[in-house]
């Protein structure tokens, strides 16, 4: 027995986790500022991949640091980025091709707009598609392109070298507003459902005449749609043009004449249907949307001073509904310290962020993650390297480079997230992230569903 999962089962998926990310305290995350060595003193920084594992997800905790959290705002679908290029053959939409979402069959040009290709001559496309019209318009290099959309600047945070957002208008923006030719295209070209704008030519047949081309029909449950067949010196179809598009073609064949005489071989093609309700109607759909971009910018150690800076993340994530410390209530503030502190008084020398602490007392070890001069407070963490001794209240710790603090009383500070709540929805193991003071980090991840 075999089966598949369906685009519209990917795409569904897709707009629930968007929808979960809308009704949800869905956060960012970023972890691990020790290096990826396995041993306390060891030196190896290349991540491994991550297991989806209970160990790997309850490390992932131990090592994060601080999480931002993502709106509706910060979550869009997108595709992989195709570039217009002079010379670069594009694939043609096929509704036959069950592999269509992974060909250049769409491009995007360098002025922000989306095409779609709705026919290609099989050669480099030297002609940039410019046009925003309803209907697919045809240049002069033999390629059809079909307007869908342009990215402006609230769409522009989703724009990558690798990927590129998907935009739906919803509902009408008015005249002369960034949209209005995309709800042009949307909304008129539903004028266009179930034409056909091309006919594949599947066997050339033998024995036709040049002069004299076979008969072609259009079968189906539209109507109107009409073509002729193109003939090779040889006697072969080499192409079907089309002559009417017709419309209404939910389903549609193709016959072409038997050649004249005896001893040729006839002729097959079959017509490429447009979706569902024209092209240019769906973006998401028609485009192949399945895929997420979650988007944040850690914006220094943000207002709140929750995210380090000095010292190097390793790990990124999407955490679903963690609780606050202590409790069972849901986090719904902007962003949240990870990281437990011990308060050790200001203006204290020698103690460098990447480092680790020993407990004079305790003999307990923990990675510094930040210090804070002004406020005393020193950020931690703990992993199966440094192992999980608690700090005393009142003990001496002590730098393995160097420098040398005290433990205040009550100085014995927790997160403000409680740790293993939640859900854990995304990770991933990368080379060393520097922050700093002067630094703003655009976080983007693409989910593929």
């Amino acid at each position: 027995m075999s089966a598949i999962i369906s685009t519209n089962f990917r795409l569904e998926n897709a707009a629930n986790f968007k929808a979960a990310v809308a009704s949800n305290s869905v956060y960012v995350f970023i972890g691990k500022s020790d290096k990826w060595a396995t041993t306390l003193g060891g030196t190896a920084d290349s991540p491994a991949g991550p297991v989806d594992d209970l160990v790997d997800m309850n490390d992932a905790w131990r090592n994060m640091i601080a999480m931002k959290r993502a709106t509706a705002s910060n979550v869009n679908n997108v595709v992989p980025r195709i570039d217009w290029t002079t010379g670069t053959t594009y694939a043609a939409w096929d509704d036959a091709l069950y592999n269509i979402h992974g060909l250049p069959f769409y491009v995007l040009t360098d002025e922000n707009k989306v095409y779609k290709c709705i026919n290609s001559p099989g050669t480099g496309s030297t002609i940039k598609p410019a046009q925003t019209n309803i209907n697919p318009t045809a240049e002069g290099d033999g390629y059809t392109w079909k307007y869908m959309y342009s990215i402006d600047i609230t769409y522009s945070g989703f724009l990558t070298t690798n990927y590129m957002p998907v935009k739906t208008v919803l509902s009408d923006p008015g005249a002369s507003q960034p949209d209005t030719n995309q709800w042009a295209v949307q909304t008129g070209s539903v004028a266009n459902k179930g034409k056909i704008y091309r006919v594949v030519v599947t066997s050339g047949g033998t024995g036709y005449s040049s002069g004299s081309p076979p008969a072609v029909t259009i079968h189906g449950d539209g109507t109107a749609a009409t073509a002729t067949a193109v003939v090779s010196g040889g006697g072969v179809v080499t192409a079907i043009n089309i002559a009417a598009s017709g419309s209404n073609y939910n389903n549609a064949y193709v016959t072409i004449a038997a050649p004249i005489g005896s001893g040729g071989g006839q002729a097959a093609a079959r017509a490429v249907l447009s979706p569902k309700n024209g092209h240019g109607t769906d973006p998401l759909s028609e485009l192949g949307g399945f895929y997420t971009s979650v988007a944040v910018s850690l914006r220094y150690s943000e207002p709140s001073g929750d995210f380090i800076i000095d010292n190097s993340f390793r790990q990124i994530g999407i955490i679903q509904n963690p609780y606050e410390y202590g409790n069972t209530t849901v986090a719904t503030e902007s962003t949240r310290n990870a990281l437990n502190q011990l308060s050790i008084g200001a203006s204290v020398t020698g103690l460098t962020p990447g480092d680790y602490i020993v407990g004079g007392s305790s003999g307990a070890i923990a990675w510094i993650d930040s210090y804070d001069s002004a406020s005393g407070l020193l950020k931690y963490h703990q992993n199966d390297k440094t192992g999980y001794t608690a700090f005393q209240e009142g003990e001496v710790i002590n730098g393995h480079t160097g420098g040398t603090a005290t433990i205040e009383v009550d100085g014995l500070l927790n997160p403000d997230i409680s740790r293993f709540t939640g859900t854990i929805l995304f990770l991933e193991n990368r080379l060393a992230i520097n922050r700093s003071a002067s630094q703003i980090e655009d976080v983007k991840i693409i989910i593929e569903f």
